[in-house]
């Protein structure tokens, strides 16, 4: 049995998270400390700190820059700092922090046609760095030729930079402009059907002192787009927007896992054994805002279902309190939970992430709970009015611990937990990346260890721990300097 036991906490290695703790009960058990093979995350808002570490893996994606170059950029921004002035510092700052190898392009439009009435006005957009590894001094050279001069055929620009990224990878459009579209079609449409061609695809928008019709255009195309909206109306500004836009896209988060589609009502729910899935939600605002699934744990077996969702982010309150909830149900409707992870919003770039526990012995005897031969999980999204959103989520069954020798002694709901101990051989230290996703997450042992995180960024790492262990981490954050205001 203990050969067994051995075997599952082998097998655990996937990351959930990092609230799946079940704190119940835990006078008479040993903790599940296991369960917090969870992911730590580091989020970070309003930040913009130094280059990402060299790693084996920093082309995770393609992005291509789409700058405005039209007559508009050379007004001033709140400042009193031309835009087009304004924008070439950010883009300087942002190249510069570019992993080496990272792909990236740049995309311009407004920039060789000023007359309004040229038919050649609405399709002014060139790709003026081709998409290729070790850009920068390229990137750089196009920035220094940039000036502000035409129209702003933002659709058919968008359109182009989705040909210029191909059909593959991790792909990502960040639009920087300061005005409204001035050709047709509409680029909010055009952003909803790029978009459409996969998840791993997305747009962000950086808007430049922008306010009306053109503000609620650009975000819409970063709504529809799958990406975020951020306004700005400094130099400053614009750095850490751009910042976390480009940036960012270097590490993403990417659902991952078995597609499954459930149903929008329990009858009927298929089937989901221990594993890793995904499917997509609804809001409120649609008949798909909750998905429902079926699980057949075996006798005395304990559920762990973790969620988690990268919604868009929107300008404005739109979006921001995005939630997710999940639930266990006996067949007759008695909800089986030991404990229900607490709700994340997600705000500007946030993660949302959720998570749900049934432990059969802690149920209530003689209840529709105490030993089910099937369980009903709902995922439900709550308050918000946007589209569907791609999710992932991951089941785990823990068997019954028939033999507890050799486990530690059970830990008092009250005790403090004891100093970290360093493993043989001391404490390991070094730079290290943080993944942009649960499954991407980078392994920490014991020690101290060094990375870079952009603001609004989501890092994610992976901490082992054993039964009667429980994960500690201290987080030191040092910014560079930048802009002040």
């Amino acid at each position: 049995m203990r050969k067994r036991v051995a075997q599952w906490r082998r097998s655990v290695t996937t990351v959930l998270p990092p609230m799946l703790l079940c704190m119940r009960g835990i006078s008479v058990r040993p903790r599940r400390f296991v369960l917090a093979l969870l992911g730590m995350t580091i989020v970070m808002a309003g930040m913009l700190v130094g280059p990402a570490p060299a790693s084996a893996d920093e082309s995770r994606g393609k992005m291509v820059l789409v700058l405005d170059s039209s007559g508009s950029m050379k007004e001033p921004d709140a400042s009193g700092t031309t835009k087009i002035a304004a924008a070439k510092t950010a883009l300087n700052t942002v190249v510069d922090k570019l992993p080496a190898d990272a792909l990236v392009g740049m995309r311009v439009y407004g920039a060789t046609v000023f007359d309004k009435s040229d038919p050649k006005a609405c399709t002014d957009s060139q790709l003026v760095v081709p998409i290729a590894a070790a850009n920068k001094p390229k990137l750089k050279a196009q920035i220094a030729k940039y000036k502000p001069y035409g129209e702003t055929p933002i659709a058919y620009s968008l359109l182009q930079a989705a040909k210029d990224l191909g059909k593959d990878g991790q792909r990502s459009i960040v639009l920087v402009s300061d005005g409204e579209e001035t050709c047709n079609p509409d680029p909010c449409a055009v952003a909803e059907s790029i978009h459409n061609q996969g998840i791993d695809l997305r747009i962000d928008v950086v808007g430049m002192s922008v306010q009306g019709t053109a503000q609620q255009q650009l975000q819409c195309i970063a709504d529809k787009g799958g990406g975020s909206y951020c306004e700005t109306n400094s130099p400053a500004e614009l750095i850490e927007c751009l910042g976390q836009a480009a940036l960012r896209d270097f590490r993403p988060f990417t659902v991952s896992g078995k597609p499954v589609k459930g149903t929008p009502q329990p009858a009927g729910a298929p089937l989901v054994r221990p594993g890793h899935y995904t499917d997509r939600l609804g809001g409120t605002a649609e008949p798909t805002g909750a998905r429902y699934y079926t699980i057949k744990p075996q006798a005395g077996s304990s559920i762990h279902v973790g969620f988690t969702a990268y919604p868009p982010s929107h300008g404005g309150l739109k979006g921001y309190n995005d939630q997710a909830g999940l639930a266990l149900t006996a067949p007759d409707g008695t909800e089986c939970v030991c404990y229900n992870g607490p709700q994340m919003y997600a705000g500007t770039r946030g993660m949302l992430t959720s998570s749900v526990s049934f432990i059969p012995e802690l149920a209530q005897e003689g209840s529709a709970c105490a030993s089910p031969t099937e369980l009903t999980l709902e995922i439900r999204r709550g308050r918000v009015e946007t589209g569907t959103i791609p999710f992932e989520f991951l089941i785990i069954e823990e068997p019954p611990l028939a033999d507890r020798a050799g486990l530690p002694a059970p830990v008092s709901p009250d005790a403090e937990p004891s100093n970290n101990k360093p493993v043989a051989g001391g404490p390991a230290k070094g730079n290290i990346a943080g993944g942009g996703g649960f499954v991407q997450a980078a392994t920490l042992g014991p020690g101290t260890w060094t990375d870079t995180v952009q603001g609004g960024e989501v890092l994610f790492y992976r901490v082992r721990a054993d039964w009667g262990q429980a994960p500690r981490a201290t987080v030191k954050l040092t910014a560079n300097k930048r802009p002040q205001r």
